[in-house]
C-alpha cells in the first residue's frame, strides 16, 4: 500500500536531520529538521542566552551565516550557564547580527 505524501515527508524529516527550508527569516526561530534555526545578535566574546524551544538540550550549535560583516563566521562554544530544555548558553568569538544558528 503506498504512503501518502505527508507520510512520505513526515518519514524524510525523521531520517535527514538537515533540511533547510526555501526562505529563512532573520527575525524569529525556524524549524529545521530535528534542530531550528535561530537568529543571534550579541558583542564578541560575550555571553548569551538564546530561547529555542526545542524541549530538550541542544547538543550542537553550528553557525550558517553571520550578517555582522566579519570576515569569519564565529567560532561558537557553550557557556558556563547551565542549559535547559529551552534555552542554552553561547559565545562567539567576533560579533554577531542576526547570525544564524542551527541548534541541533
Amino acid at each position: 500500500m503506498p504512503q501518502s505524501d505527508t507520510a512520505l515527508i513526515a518519514q524524510l524529516r525523521t531520517e535527514i536531520p538537515f533540511i533547510l527550508p526555501a526562505v529563512i527569516p532573520t527575525t524569529g526561530t525556524t524549524r529545521c529538521g530535528h534542530g531550528i534555526i535561530v537568529p543571534v545578535t550579541a558583542a564578541a566574546n560575550t555571553s548569551i542566552v538564546v530561547t529555542h524551544g526545542l524541549g530538550r538540550k541542544v547538543q550542537a550549535a553550528i553557525v550558517l551565516a553571520n550578517n555582522g560583516g566579519a570576515l569569519f563566521p564565529p567560532r561558537l562554544m557553550f557557556g558556563t550557564l547551565t542549559s535547559t530544555p529551552n534555552q542554552v548558553n553561547l559565545i562567539g568569538d567576533t560579533a554577531m547580527t542576526n547570525c544564524l544558528v542551527f541548534l541541533l
